[in-house]
């Protein structure tokens, strides 16, 4: 009868370390995903701004800045790219 209990108790050990580990691995890929989608936006929107600073219509420095935010942005998104795959 001990052993049945001891079983038991094992087996929802087991079963609800499988269950944290399958939620904690999902929430990863989750959160991935989303720096993905953000970094992709960031460095979409950072071309767009670096096209307009080109032709000077927001700032005369703003070429550099924005040149930099692109960079920045390009090696984030290479980063989480080989991090994922």
């Amino acid at each position: 009868m001990a052993a049945l209990y001891i079983m038991i108790v094992l087996c929802t050990v087991a079963a609800l370390i499988a269950t944290a580990t399958l939620i904690t691995t999902i929430t990863l890929i989750t959160v991935v995903h989303i720096i993905m989608i953000v970094s992709i936006i960031n460095a979409i929107s950072s071309i767009d701004l670096l096209f307009i600073s080109i032709f000077g219509f927001i700032f005369p420095n703003g070429i550099l800045i924005h040149a930099i935010s692109f960079i920045l942005s390009t090696l984030n998104i290479m980063a989480i790219i080989t991090i994922r795959y």
